[in-house]
């Protein structure tokens, strides 16, 4: 009788759950934006269902094809509950462990983080909920606007030439096709590549000259790892603990004769004892 009661309860939690997704997917199609009028419809197929869908158009007067990807917008409400929350994540959510994908990192830790914060999605239905969700793991633990492109199956290389204008796909059907994703802002674009080079494994290097010490916390914020030159003569060396440096001594330093000598090797000294103090 006890077990017989489990896989009733099961069977009940399972018609439960499919119930919420039927009615999530209901709910959600009811809010896609429309699309192009002077185009025609070629193809449509997921690539984060029943947030994210790709629809192929075709151009009714070049009659070329359009990659169009259609997301579920955040009303005004939605959008700013979504930065409320965002913010509290950039200050609590902690690096991934090891061999923990950033994603899966997210997922781990957003639960927790939200039981410390149960105001945030307080009075928010289902939908309005997985929806924010959704976006915020695209954006923090994805690649922002180009995520959904990482998720069509028929997508071999994707290609951006700067700023305001649009990315383009290699499609396995439809070849070189001009998307709608578009970075309009350099910042934007610029957190983007650190953001990508991070991911990558890679590390993101500076050269910039002069005293420039007081950008330290804004270059740390967006990524940056390495610093080049140090110039001791005009930048503060305390600042060095904050951040990874080229070592280097000022050519100017050099001179006039033996006595720009005699300061460089103090210059040197300081920045050997600097590079200690971070190493412990």
């Amino acid at each position: 009788m006890k077990l017989s009661g489990n896989k009733k309860g099961k069977k009940e939690n399972q018609k439960m759950e499919e119930s919420t997704v039927e009615d999530l997917v209901s709910a959600l199609s009811l809010r896609k934006d429309g699309l192009m009028e002077n185009a025609d419809v070629i193809e449509t197929y997921p690539l984060m269902p029943p947030f994210s869908f790709a629809v192929i158009l075709e151009e009714k007067d070049t009659k070329k094809p359009v990659y169009i990807v259609d997301e579920i917008p955040l009303t005004k409400t939605e959008r700013e509950k979504y930065f409320e929350i965002k913010r509290i994540l950039e200050t609590d959510l902690e690096a991934p462990r090891e061999k923990e994908t950033p994603l899966n990192s997210f997922r781990r830790q957003f639960p927790f983080i939200r039981k410390k914060h149960p105001k945030t999605m307080r009075n928010l239905e289902t939908v309005e909920e997985k929806l924010i969700t959704y976006y915020l793991e695209r954006d923090i633990a994805g690649l922002g606007i180009i995520d959904p492109l990482f998720y069509d199956p028929y997508a071999e290389d994707i290609s951006c030439s700067g700023v305001a204008k649009p990315i383009y796909l290699w499609h396995r059907k439809y070849e070189n096709i001009r998307t709608n994703v578009i970075f309009n802002d350099e910042d934007e674009l610029d957190n983007f590549i650190v953001r990508l080079a991070h991911k990558a494994g890679k590390h993101v290097f500076i050269h910039s000259c002069g005293d420039v010490d007081e950008l330290f916390d804004d270059l740390i914020g967006i990524g940056v790892n390495y610093f080049n030159p140090f110039q001791p003569e005009v930048m503060d060396v305390h600042e060095l603990l904050k951040i990874l440096f080229e070592m280097n001594v000022s050519a100017s330093s050099l001179f006039p004769g033996y006595i720009g000598v005699v300061k460089a090797l103090e210059e040197k000294e300081l920045l050997l004892d600097i590079e200690q103090q971070k190493s412990l």
